[in-house]
């Protein structure tokens, strides 16, 4: 799942939304890039997690549930897809 944030959300509220997946068991990586926070949320079940609990969170703009993100170059997230491609 990626997760991007907004333009306005600060390092506490990516910390916070990162802690979040991680205490649930899952591997989390944040990206700083051109203003804005975007989050990778790794891991089996990422998928299964509710999605309007996850939209809650503050400072969030827009999730991509969909991992395809990972095999094409996708437009909107093409910084992130390259960051987390060469990890």
């Amino acid at each position: 799942m990626i997760i991007r944030m907004t333009k306005q959300a600060n390092i506490l509220m990516a910390e916070h939304i990162a802690t979040t997946f991680q205490k649930k068991g899952f591997d989390v990586h944040v990206k700083n890039g051109d203003g804005r926070f975007v989050i990778a949320v790794l891991g089996q079940g990422a998928d299964q997690i509710d999605y309007l609990a996850t939209r809650s969170l503050a400072g969030i703009d827009r999730i991509e549930k969909n991992n395809d993100l990972f095999f094409s170059h996708h437009q909107e997230f093409l910084e992130a897809w390259q960051f987390f491609a060469s990890r």
